[in-house]
């Protein structure tokens, strides 16, 4: 498929480009159903690495697709990691969602604590979120 904007001169470029952006965002070319989108990020440090970084909750979808390293695979819902790799993958998912967030806010935190902390809400095989007190 080729999409080409109006060669008309009547025609406004740039409403032509926002009206082909509206268009193409209803066209599914391939994909999995509980994904919405998709961003494909090129590697700083190296310039011949890309990822994909998807939109979505469908982790069993991506991981069974061809050409999907699953060793190179993050998600960051715990509870749909436990689903699908198991608790111990959730509690690392935990530790690693908690780090990076409070890294990016200028936090600095003990690993063990944060691993205490995983520990306490994957106990009893189940993710479980903890309400304060």
């Amino acid at each position: 498929m080729v999409i080409r904007p109006p060669t008309d001169t009547r025609f406004n470029v740039c409403i032509a480009v926002q009206i082909m952006k509206q268009d193409l965002q209803k066209v599914v070319v391939k994909g999995l159903p509980n994904v919405k989108r998709c961003i494909i990020s090129a590697n700083e440090q190296r310039g011949d690495e890309y990822s994909i970084i998807a939109e979505g909750t469908d982790f069993r979808g991506v991981l069974s697709e061809i050409g999907i390293d699953g060793r190179f695979t993050n998600f960051n819902n715990p509870v749909i990691v436990s689903e699908v790799l198991g608790i111990e993958a959730a509690r690392s998912c935990i530790i690693k969602e908690i780090m990076t967030t409070m890294e990016a806010h200028g936090i600095t935190l003990d690993r063990r604590h944060v691993m205490l902390l995983a520990d306490a809400m994957t106990y009893r095989y189940i993710c479980k979120a903890r309400k304060p007190l």
